[in-house]
């Protein structure tokens, strides 16, 4: 997986502005995903409170359903927000690598440059 070029985020922005949320990249989820067989080895790191296996999964995609980022959290990280400190997604978010600040838009009459992603 690769994050968009230039244009094709200029064009998830442009259709998300169109819809009433401009700044938009697109849609962040973290899913629980329950692992029936895994190996008894790995049982009591990837064991949650009610004791299944499951693993968490952080994905983001754009409205064409254009999945660019997946992350599968490590062992022992069972909740949304240890999974979304730990991708390479938030490091370069971060450094301020990425996403780019050549993008701007205007929310509540103020003119922005830092994109967001809506939390589904």
């Amino acid at each position: 997986m690769r994050l968009p070029t230039s244009e094709e985020l200029q064009r998830i922005l442009t259709r998300n502005a169109e819809s009433g949320m401009p700044g938009c990249m697109g849609s962040f989820d973290c899913s629980h995903w329950e692992w029936r067989n895994c190996p008894k080895a790995f049982a009591g790191i990837y064991q949650n409170r009610h004791g299944k296996r499951y693993v968490v999964m952080e994905t983001v995609c754009d409205r064409d359903l254009r999945v660019w980022c997946l992350f599968v959290a490590c062992p022992g990280s069972h909740n949304d927000l240890n999974v979304v400190l730990v991708p390479p997604l938030c490091w370069s978010d971060t450094s301020g690598e990425w996403p780019p600040r050549t993008f701007s838009y205007t929310g509540n009459g103020t003119n922005r440059t830092n994109l967001y992603y809506v939390h589904a």
